[in-house]
């Protein structure tokens, strides 16, 4: 996982499942991926990331040695600030 250049690979879970699945495997094919990657991570000092969309499954994939976690989707924070908003001006009623 040494590549000149490359600093860190992030691993789109969801892009990883398409991928697995469309080579006729599940999910625990895809789950020896993911720890296959935070090992040679750590075996080489290229930082594995990952997407995560719990506080759970950043802790999980801390543990494991990601070292770059990105943190949601751009489009899940913006509705959870929409949401916060619609509340806040409904309670003006």
């Amino acid at each position: 996982m040494q590549v000149p250049g490359i600093d860190v690979v992030l691993i789109g879970p969801g892009d990883l499942m398409i991928d697995v699945k469309n080579c006729g495997h599940g999910e625990n094919h895809h789950e020896h991926f993911v720890q296959n990657a935070a090992k040679a991570s750590l075996e080489t000092g290229t930082a594995a990331g990952y997407v995560c969309l719990s506080d759970d499954s950043v802790k999980q994939r801390v543990r494991e040695g990601f070292r770059f976690i990105n943190y949601g989707f751009d489009h899940m924070m913006l509705m959870r600030v929409m949401n916060e908003h619609k509340a806040l001006f409904e309670s003006f009623e």
